[in-house]
C-alpha cells in the first residue's frame, strides 16, 4: 500500500513538474500561524517528523537522532525531472556550506532510486556536499506523502516539529528567501538569527 501511494504521489509530482506547475514561493516573512496557500486553496500543514530512518545517497543513514543534533534541520524535497529543483541546487549548495553547525541542510531526491546516476550527477555538478536522502521509513515517509509540489522545503526543530511553514516552489531570491525562513524557524525555537558569509 505504501509503495502504491508513493507511486501515485510521484506521478502527480512528475506531471506537475513537466507542465511547469510549481508555484513561486512567497518571499515575505513566513507566518508560522498561517496555513500555506497555493492558487487560493489552503494547504494542510505537514505532520511532525519524530521517528524515522532514511537512507542517504552515500550509503549511510539519517535518523531522528540526527535532527536532535541541530536546532533546525532544513530538508529540501526535489526530483531529477523538476527543472526548478535542479536550477536552484547550486545556490542551495552555497547555502549549505555557509550555515553554522546548529542549522543543518539536507536534501531528499524522491526519484533517486529510479535514477541514481542522474541524481548523483546533479548533486556533484551543483557542488552540494551535504546529506542527500534517497528513501525513508516512518514519519518522514508519512510526511512526504502529503507533499504536493517539488521543490518543497521543510524546517524542522530538534524534535521533528515544523518550526516554520513549508517553502513551496523555487524562489527567485533563493538564498535570501531561505535565510528568512531559517531565521524565522530559529526564532520559533528561541534561538538568535544567524548571518552567513558566502565569500
Amino acid at each position: 500500500m505504501k509503495s502504491l501511494r508513493l507511486t501515485a504521489m510521484l506521478c502527480a509530482v512528475l506531471f506537475l513538474g513537466m507542465t511547469g506547475c510549481e508555484p513561486k514561493a512567497a518571499e515575505s516573512e513566513p507566518d508560522s500561524s498561517a496555513e500555506t496557500t497555493i492558487a487560493g486553496a489552503a494547504v494542510t500543514p505537514l505532520p511532525a517528523v519524530t521517528t524515522f530512518t532514511a537512507q542517504t545517497m552515500d550509503g549511510g543513514t539519517f535518523t531522528s537522532e540526527d535532527l536532535a543534533a541541530a536546532d533546525i534541520t532544513v530538508i529540501n524535497i526535489w526530483q531529477t525531472t523538476c527543472p526548478p529543483c535542479i536550477s536552484e541546487m547550486p545556490e542551495l549548495a552555497r547555502l549549505e556550506k555557509a550555515l553554522p553547525d546548529n542549522v543543518r541542510f539536507v536534501t531528499w531526491c524522491l526519484d533517486a532510486p529510479t535514477y541514481p546516476g542522474t541524481s548523483k550527477h546533479i548533486m556533484e555538478k551543483a557542488g552540494f556536499e551535504g546529506t542527500t536522502l534517497i528513501s525513508a521509513e516512518g514519519d518522514l515517509l508519512t510526511m512526504v506523502y502529503q507533499v504536493m509540489y517539488t521543490p518543497t522545503t521543510v524546517f524542522l526543530d530538534s524534535k521533528g516539529n515544523h518550526a516554520a511553514p513549508e517553502l513551496v516552489g523555487s524562489p527567485e531570491q533563493t538564498i535570501e528567501t531561505y535565510m528568512t525562513y531559517i531565521n524565522a524557524a530559529l526564532r520559533e525555537v528561541g534561538k538568535e538569527d544567524i548571518v552567513i558569509n558566502l565569500d
